[in-house]
């Protein structure tokens, strides 16, 4: 319940964030490089506060294999699109068209907004990922302590009680 209600506080920012994209459903006819990095705030503030409520013990991993694997390939996509579509800088537009074609820009261009948002996501998924493996420390027993097995509701257990010493 902790993590649903992190992540809908993380939507809201995000929505927040996305209210100030200018014209933020056109971004075809007027490409800035200010609109995708929005997107991609919002997509890093709803990932962040998203893994926030995941924490079950103190403290934060990266994750390098997303951040490589995934995270870094994707953004690369991002931008070559961003600069595909404003043809800043010209050298990254030119390596976005001649890697993927026009044709797959065009297409992939119309989800640009989508593209940023997850790249957001991704960069906080990699970075900020929740401890939650457990530590199960062993006990070594007393010797004053011997052990009993008992059973409660069809399980067996094993209790330790003192044994009385004469």
């Amino acid at each position: 319940m902790i993590r649903a209600l992190t992540a809908l506080i993380g939507f809201a920012l995000a929505a927040v964030i996305l209210y100030f994209v200018p014209d933020a459903g056109n971004i075809i006819s007027s490409p800035a490089w200010s609109v995708p990095l929005l997107w991609a705030a919002a997509g890093l503030v709803a990932g962040i506060f998203y893994q926030a409520g995941g924490l079950r013990r103190p403290g934060m991993k990266v994750n390098p294999w997303l951040l490589v694997l995934v995270f870094l390939p994707w953004t690369v996509v991002t931008a070559g699109l961003v600069a595909a579509n404003t043809g800043d800088p010209s050298w990254l537009a030119d390596h976005a068209r001649s890697i993927a074609g026009q044709t797959v820009i065009d297409r992939w261009t119309a989800s640009l907004a989508a593209f940023a948002f997850v790249s957001g996501l991704l960069l906080a998924f990699s970075l900020l990922e929740p401890r939650t493996d457990v530590v199960i420390e062993e006990v070594v027993a007393d010797s004053a302590v011997a052990p009993r097995r008992t059973v409660l509701d069809n399980e067996t257990t094993t209790v330790r009680e003192p044994v009385e010493t004469s």
